[in-house]
């Protein structure tokens, strides 16, 4: 278990190193359209978590959080096939979608 501890945080640190030394990729509804998407703030809010910025993470896109919960509880149920997390799983990612979708109305009001 150590072991996969160890590779997971190297490759983590490998596509955060490899982001970090790229440009963030464009908007493109923002570029073509001059209007925001949901997704907008995720990139920078996911390097703001890298760099341990996690109010301002926050701030830049809220739902970040129960994305990574999200994401964490499909992994674990991927793996371990018999972990009973489905409902888990129907709740956050209820809350992540009404997250994203409460920002993304918020930011077109302001």
């Amino acid at each position: 278990m150590i072991a996969l501890n160890k590779i997971v945080y190297i490759l983590f640190k490998a596509i955060f190193f490899i982001i970090d030394d790229l440009q963030m990729l464009p908007c493109i509804s923002k570029q073509i359209l001059n209007i925001t998407c949901p997704g907008c703030g995720l990139q920078r809010s996911v390097l703001l978590l890298y760099y341990k910025e996690f109010y301002k993470a926050f701030l830049m896109y809220p739902a970040i959080y129960f994305l990574l919960i999200l994401l964490i509880l499909i992994f674990l149920k991927t793996i371990f096939k018999k972990l009973k997390v489905q409902k888990s799983i129907n709740t956050i990612a209820i809350l992540t979608i009404s997250t994203i979708f409460i920002n993304y109305i918020i930011k077109l009001i302001l």
